[in-house]
C-alpha cells in the first residue's frame, strides 16, 4: 500500500463532475478522493459510469497524485458475499 504524503492537500472529486475531468484537478492537490463509485458487474465489482476514468487515474498517479477510492452512497449500496 502506498503511503500518503506527510502533508496532504486533498480534494473530493465526485462522479457527477462530468464536466471536470480528473486530470484537470490542479497538481497542488496531492491526494484525490474519488467519491461514490457504485456496483458494476459481478459481486465485488465497482464502476464509475465514465469512459475515461481509468486513463485519468493512471495519468494523475503518474504525475505523483495519490488516488483514494470511496464506494457506495445513498441508493448505490455495495454488498459482499461475506456480509456488509
Amino acid at each position: 500500500m502506498t503511503k500518503l504524503p506527510s502533508k496532504v492537500n486533498a480534494v473530493y472529486w465526485t462522479r457527477w463532475n462530468a464536466d471536470i475531468r480528473l486530470t484537470q484537478v490542479p497538481q497542488s492537490y496531492n491526494v484525490l478522493y474519488l467519491f461514490a463509485a457504485g456496483r458494476s458487474g459481478d459481486a465485488g465489482g465497482i464502476g464509475w459510469g465514465m469512459n475515461d476514468i481509468d486513463a485519468d487515474i493512471r495519468t494523475v498517479r503518474a504525475r505523483g497524485q495519490r488516488v483514494v477510492l470511496s464506494t457506495g452512497a445513498r441508493a448505490r449500496e455495495l454488498t459482499s458475499p461475506h456480509g456488509r
